[in-house]
């Protein structure tokens, strides 16, 4: 079963691999993304339309993990991992392109 150390380590692993991205932990529109900010893990809470205000970024709490995912959704949080979503970071966090 995947365990809150192991799902923080993967998640670093895959955005160390794709820099300058979030990875989406769930496929519905909004929901929640993590991404390295300022060398941490940070739950991204997303909006309808995959955007977010910075203000909202969080922690990954390890008090919303049980049985072996977020909230104990362990299928979706498995999921997310097998078959990861890359959004653009700047996107995300600012709205908009950066260009």
């Amino acid at each position: 079963m995947l365990t809150y150390k192991s799902a923080m380590s993967t998640y670093r692993a895959l955005l160390e691999q794709n820099p300058g991205k979030a990875l989406r932990l769930d496929k519905e529109d909004g929901g929640e993304a993590v991404a390295i900010i300022d060398g941490d893990l940070c739950c991204l809470p997303l909006n309808p339309d995959n955007t977010v205000d910075p203000n909202k970024v969080t922690d990954l709490m390890q008090e919303a993990w049980c049985d072996g995912g977020w909230h104990g959704a362990h299928a979706e949080t498995q999921d997310a991992i097998d078959n990861p979503i890359f959004i653009d970071i700047s996107t995300v966090i600012w709205g908009g392109s950066d260009s």
